[in-house]
């Protein structure tokens, strides 16, 4: 005792205390003595301490502490040494050895060095799995009382190792599957634990995202478990496993994912990041500056591409890398005269694009743009032709068409989808022109200024948006468009409705220049009546007004009764209110035209009869009407 007393000799300090009520029920209230096996069973144990210099204690769970041969003892329940605490159950100690077998570990969790002691500190460390039995040695044996400073001590040892997922909730949302990501350390010898944090060499296995490699594992700044794996220089760090890589300084894991800061390669795309996180089914990335390099991959081009400010997303599984500008500020394509609004889509196949791409002469807006060699592909497009644009109107603007530009050849063609889910949303509008046509394709020379159209004559048809022409529309089979007058010529044209009447133009030709103002028809055929073309009249000169009103003078071929004809000039047309009868409401129009006739044209009805006055004829009216004066002409006998 003297020796113990003065350092000379060790000693222990060794009390457990129990608050157990006494009960009828139950006479050995505190402790019990099985003579069978001389186990002493205390109960009402709600802690005690092993080590006071190692701040070393135990909470039993049930309250319950067997104690046997030379003070060994067993509890289920939990110890703490300092920033250490070890839950399980079948916990032996050796009080000879001086240490805690741990048969079943449930947890082993600590709190960083940093935080100890401090309010509201949290645990770490509770995910970790153990595949064995593992030991604590709280002190040398021979140094149960502590007198002797031994820094090393307590000490942990789990033969088995520890496997340690990264499926928790608060680590990324718990997006990382246990069984595929995690860190396996082979064993643990770990001392000095009142002193260091956990710290254990292993191995991370990535799951397919990255390759495995060694690490060691550490408590993070952000209070879990992780690793900071360092580049030992410019190595390439494949991703997925596929040949996008990435190159970084640092690679984290902790509770905001597997994340780095450095380049990412993706096909001929690069990326400098300033935060990247790998996900198990996506990459994420953020940065300042990012690139696509012209070139080829395999038979598969891509252009070059200027990127600032961007945000990204890849989806090995889905074969897409999407790149958004934070600022929403344009993506620089080909020689940089070409810039795209929107979202750039690079995958195996191409570059592809969801937005708005910008021209000095054009605009096109659609979800599913593509660049090829030169080319700018657009389907289901928004086109808009020409200079200054959105000030200024464009001459030409197209909605859900199939668009191709060629910067080399500067030929663009438009084609238009054989079927659209949307109403009136397959045609070619010509605002200066104040015309919209059907036509099926269509190819804009950019040098020359022209835009060429062609199309089936039945299906193609051409239609005045001026209000004051009512709708006036017709078939052709093709156009040619001058940007710089905004005259539209219109070919193939077989006839035009007008009012009640059919005008078929000398050689198909329609002339519109601009608002919509149809050139006079010079040289036409007229059916007066399109329906069953009672009149025909020929070297027709015809200005249409509108759908419903036209003006100008033919030639209508008189047959008298002997078969002789007489060309009878038509001077004048007049279009009629077709009224209903007794209500006075009108039921549309129809046409009479003209012809004055005088002495001088010597028109004869019939060879003795000679006319002078007004001939009219009437749409739907098979006969003339002659209003005027009957001259004969009979022989002397």
């Amino acid at each position: 005792y003297i020796e113990s007393y003065l350092g000379k000799k060790d000693f222990d300090n060794f009390l457990i205390p129990s608050f157990y009520a006494a009960s009828t029920k139950d006479s050995t209230a505190n402790a019990s003595v099985n003579l069978n096996d001389n186990i002493l069973t205390i109960k009402g144990v709600k802690e005690f301490s092993l080590s006071d210099s190692l701040n070393t204690q135990i909470y039993p769970r049930d309250g319950i502490v067997k104690i046997g041969k030379n003070r060994n003892f067993t509890f289920n329940g939990k110890l703490i040494s300092k920033n250490f605490r070890f839950r399980g159950s079948n916990f032996e100690f050796d009080y000879e050895k001086f240490q805690v077998k741990m048969n079943k570990i449930d947890s082993i969790t600590f709190i960083p060095q940093k935080l100890y002691g401090k309010a509201n500190a949290t645990e770490v460390g509770g995910n970790l799995r153990y595949d064995d039995s593992g030991i604590i040695y709280i002190n040398r044996p021979d140094n149960k009382s502590g007198r002797i400073k031994t820094p090393e001590y307590p000490r942990l040892s789990v033969k088995a190792g520890i496997t340690v997922p990264f499926d928790q909730p608060e680590r990324a949302g718990g997006v990382y599957p246990a069984g595929a990501v995690y860190f396996k350390v082979p064993t643990i010898d770990k001392d000095s634990l009142n002193s260091k944090d956990l710290d254990f060499a292993g191995t991370f296995y990535g799951g397919g995202l990255v390759p495995d490699f060694k690490e060691r594992l550490i408590s993070m700044p952000d209070n879990s478990l992780g690793f900071v794996h360092k580049s030992t220089g410019n190595e390439k760090l494949t991703l997925y496993g596929t040949k996008s890589n990435i190159t970084y300084k640092e690679l984290k894991m902790d509770n905001k994912g597997l994340h780095a800061e450095g380049e990412f390669n993706h096909l001929k795309a690069n990326f400098k990041a300033t935060d990247l996180v790998i996900y198990p089914d996506s990459l994420v990335a953020y940065g300042k500056t990012g690139a696509v390099e012209e070139g080829s991959i395999g038979q598969t081009y891509f252009p070059k591409v200027t990127i600032k400010d961007f945000n990204l997303k890849w989806i090995p599984k889905e074969d897409s890398l999407y790149v958004f500008n934070e600022k929403k500020a344009p993506f620089e394509i080909f020689n940089e005269s070409t810039k795209l609004t929107g979202q750039l889509i690079a995958r195996s196949s191409g570059l592809l694009a969801n937005g708005f791409v910008k021209r000095p002469d054009s605009e096109i807006t659609s979800a599913q743009i593509k660049f090829e060699q030169n080319t700018v592909l657009a389907k289901n497009a928004l086109v808009k032709v020409g200079p200054n644009l959105p000030a200024a109107k464009p001459v030409l603007m197209s909605y859900n068409v199939d668009f191709s530009l060629n910067s080399k050849t500067n030929i663009a063609k438009f084609n238009l989808p054989k079927s659209t889910d949307l109403a009136d949303t397959n045609t070619l509008y010509l605002p200066y022109s104040a015309y919209k046509t059907s036509i099926a394709s269509a190819e804009w020379d950019i040098l020359k200024k022209t835009i060429t159209m062609k199309g089936p004559v039945g299906t193609s048809t051409f239609t005045s948006l001026v209000p004051e022409q009512e709708g006036l529309s017709y078939n052709g089979s093709g156009a040619t468009y001058d940007l710089a007058s905004m005259a539209l010529n219109i070919t193939g044209v077989p006839y035009i409705d007008v009012v009640d009447s059919r005008l078929r133009p000398a050689k198909g030709a329609v002339f519109v220049k601009k608002d919509g103002d149809l050139q006079k028809f010079v040289g036409a055929k007229l059916e007066v009546d399109s329906i069953s073309a009672y009149h025909v009249l020929s070297d027709a000169n015809i200005k249409i007004i509108s759908k419903n009103s036209y003006q100008g003078d033919a030639k209508y071929r008189y047959i008298n009764a002997l078969g002789d004809t007489t060309l009878l000039k038509i001077n004048q047309f007049d279009i009629l209110e077709n009224k209903e009868a007794g209500l006075g409401k009108v039921k549309g129009f129809y046409t009479s035209a003209k012809s004055i006739i005088t002495e001088k044209d010597k028109f004869f009805v019939t060879p003795k009869m000679q006319f002078r006055g007004e001939i009219t004829l009437v749409a739907g009216d098979p006969n003339l009407s002659l209003d005027g004066g009957i001259r004969p002409f009979i022989k002397k006998r």
